[in-house]
């Protein structure tokens, strides 16, 4: 079985995995991770990714011993809110964006929706009686068949997305549903495909 980079020393298995019996924590529907999740090695062993890096002749085990550290050393940040940070970005009209995936067992839907629930802002009420909109792509299936990408709730600066069929590796998942989700949002795009 390959290593990950979110796997743990040998020997230690995860709560999760206890419970469940699936190694992978980035999408419920896969019970170990995908072979692309570990190209990252190859990479790294090209000599012009090392010299760029500047990590020179160091061998892939010692990153491999070396990642749960710096890893682990964020522990103490992953559980600190930012909602105030996000509430003062939202008051003084910063563009946000905000997206959960389907499928995700790291950060699920459900928290996300509870942190935007949970927010302060001049236009909280209003945000909370807006309905979501299908987002409708054609392009997600040879077939040309509209498929709902996800569901999108935007208000003034506010833009919340659910996407469908991914899991925390959104991007991996589901590329072009990415793409097209930051290309709207940062172009001003609305999500509909007309």
């Amino acid at each position: 079985m390959n290593q990950t980079l979110l796997d743990y020393p040998p020997g230690i298995t995860t709560h999760y995995k206890k419970l469940t019996g699936i190694s992978n924590t980035c999408n419920l529907l896969d019970s170990d991770y995908p072979q692309h999740f570990y190209n990252y090695r190859r990479y790294l062993e090209k000599d012009s990714t090392r010299r760029n890096l500047h990590i020179g002749k160091c061998c892939l085990k010692a990153f491999g011993q070396t990642k749960s550290i710096v890893f682990s050393s964020f522990a103490e940040d992953f559980p600190k809110p930012a909602t105030a940070e996000l509430e003062l970005l939202l008051e003084n009209n910063y563009k946000v964006l905000l997206f959960s995936s389907q499928l995700d067992v790291v950060v699920p839907f459900t928290g996300v929706e509870s942190l935007i629930d949970s927010l302060n802002w001049s236009w909280s009420e209003e945000y909370k009686r807006k309905p979501r909109e299908i987002w409708w792509c054609t392009d997600q299936h040879s077939s040309g068949v509209p498929n709902p990408a996800g569901y999108v709730k935007e208000l003034k600066n506010l833009c919340y997305v659910f996407l469908r069929n991914s899991g925390h590796m959104a991007v991996t998942d589901q590329p072009e549903t990415c793409f097209d989700m930051v290309t709207r949002f940062t172009r001003g795009v609305p999500f509909r495909c007309d």
